[in-house]
C-alpha cells in the first residue's frame, strides 16, 4: 500500500515539492523586492548651497572726481588808514570742481566700515564785487579767483553687499587769489586801470555723505554731497590802496567719481 506524508502527498514526492516551492519563492523575491523598494518614498540629499562672496571694502584706495560747487560769500571792505567802511555785500558763487582723493577703509565682520580720506581739488569759480565811492567820482572792484582746495576727513558707513552708504566729516581748506581793481578815478597813488593781487587762504570744517558701489573686481564708483564752512578770512592791500577785505565763505558740492582699491 502506498504511504502518504502530511496527509496529502506520497512520501517520495513531498521533499522535492517543498524544495521546489522554496526555490520559486526565492526567484519571486528577486523581482518583487526591488519593485516594492522603488515604490517606497526616498529622501534626496540636500542641494549644495551656493557660496556668495561679499565684496571686502577694507583697503587703500585712490581715484578721481568731478562735479559742481556753489556757495555764498559775505564781504566787508575797510580803509586800513582810517578804519572807515568802504563797501559790503553778499555774493553767490558757482563753478566746476574736480580733483583726486586717497584714503583707507576697514570693514568689521559685522560689515560696519570706518576710514579716513584726503582730497585735492581744483575750483574754477570766480566772483566780483564793486564799490562806488564819493558819488561815482571813482569806483573800485574786487575779483576772487578760486584755486586749489581739499579736505581731510573721517568716514563711517555700513556695507550692503556691493553698496556702501557713508557719512564724512572733518577739516577743509581752500586757496584763492584776490585782485583789486581801480576801475575809474584815483585812490591815493593807485590810478585808473591799476590792479593789486593777494592770496587768500581759508580753513574750516566740512560734513556730508554719499554712496559707493562696487562695479567690478576692485573698481568702485561713488556719488556724494559735501557742505563746507570756511569761516571769515582777511586779505590786506597795504600800498597804495590801504584796503582790508574781510570775507566769509560757505560752499556746497555734488561730485561723482571712481576709486581703485588695493
Amino acid at each position: 500500500m502506498t504511504k502518504f506524508g502530511w496527509g496529502l502527498l506520497p512520501n517520495g514526492h513531498s521533499g522535492a515539492l517543498i524544495r521546489r516551492a522554496i526555490l520559486l519563492a526565492g526567484v519571486a523575491a528577486l523581482f518583487v523586492v526591488p519593485a516594492v523598494a522603488a515604490d517606497l518614498p526616498t529622501q534626496k540629499a540636500p542641494a549644495p548651497v551656493p557660496v556668495v562672496t561679499a565684496y571686502d571694502w577694507t583697503g587703500i584706495y585712490f581715484g578721481g572726481n568731478l562735479g559742481w560747487n556753489w556757495g555764498n560769500s559775505n564781504y566787508n571792505d575797510y580803509n586800513l588808514s582810517t578804519g572807515a567802511w568802504v563797501d559790503n555785500g553778499s555774493e553767490n558763487l558757482s563753478s566746476f570742481i574736480g580733483g583726486g582723493q586717497i584714503g583707507y577703509r576697514y570693514m568689521f565682520p559685522q560689515r560696519f566700515v570706518i576710514g579716513a580720506e584726503a582730497s585735492l581739488d581744483w575750483n574754477s569759480g570766480n566772483s566780483n564785487s564793486t564799490a562806488s565811492i564819493v558819488k561815482n567820482r571813482y569806483y573800485e572792484s574786487t575779483s576772487y579767483s578760486s584755486g586749489l582746495g581739499g579736505h581731510v576727513v573721517g568716514q563711517a558707513g555700513y556695507a550692503w553687499g556691493d553698496f556702501l552708504p557713508y557719512i564724512k566729516g572733518g577739516w577743509a581748506w581752500t586757496n584763492s587769489t584776490v585782485t583789486h581793481f581801480q576801475n575809474y578815478g584815483t585812490v591815493g597813488t593807485l590810478a585808473a586801470g591799476s590792479a593789486e593781487q593777494a592770496g587768500l587762504y581759508r580753513s574750516g570744517w566740512t560734513i556730508g555723505g554719499g554712496v559707493s558701489y562696487h562695479v567690478w573686481q576692485n573698481w568702485e564708483v561713488f556719488g556724494q554731497y559735501m557742505y563746507a564752512d570756511y569761516g571769515t578770512a582777511t586779505v590786506n592791500f597795504l600800498s597804495p590802496l590801504s584796503r582790508s577785505v574781510r570775507t566769509s565763505l560757505t560752499s556746497n558740492s555734488l561730485t561723482a567719481g571712481v576709486n581703485l582699491k588695493f
